[in-house]
């Protein structure tokens, strides 16, 4: 893996029984890849921020990932300061097909599916609406209005 772009989407955590022992097995992770930036959400708070991609690992640039300060329970939210420290440690990204693995040797990975939509520069998506893809060619759900 070279560059960010090649795996820009929206992805869901998949691989349940490979998980970090810090991840709480009922929490779903998302994951949003965008040419220069990632959006990450493990049923609490919002983490985002600049990385790129160096050697295969995906480098989180400046000082960390910026996060919300949602008012969670305590697990949820030591859930999330785990994951803010992890993506700082350069993982090593992988992707094949519609699947991606961020991974951290010794401490474990976390797989990831793509989600059946994706909306790219130029698209909208409203959580009350199907998300439209009117910017692009790809496939995906159409906004019915």
């Amino acid at each position: 893996m070279t560059k960010l772009s090649d795996v820009t989407g929206n992805y869901t955590d998949a691989d349940h029984a490979n998980r970090p022992a810090a991840i709480l097995t009922d929490t779903v992770i998302t994951l949003q890849i965008l040419d220069h930036s990632i959006r990450m959400s493990a049923g609490c708070n919002t983490l985002a921020g600049e990385v790129r991609v160096e050697d295969s690992k995906l480098v989180v640039d400046g000082v960390g990932l910026a996060m919300t300060e949602m008012g969670c329970d305590t697990k949820l939210m030591d859930q999330d300061a785990w994951l803010a420290k992890a993506m700082t440690q350069r993982p090593t990204i992988q992707r094949s097909g519609p699947y991606l693995a961020l991974d951290w040797g010794n401490e474990g990975w976390l797989g990831f599916t793509r989600s059946d939509w994706q909306v790219l520069p130029g698209g909208t998506a409203d959580p009350d609406k199907p998300v439209s893809n009117s910017a692009t060619t790809e496939p995906g759900p159409k906004d019915p209005s």
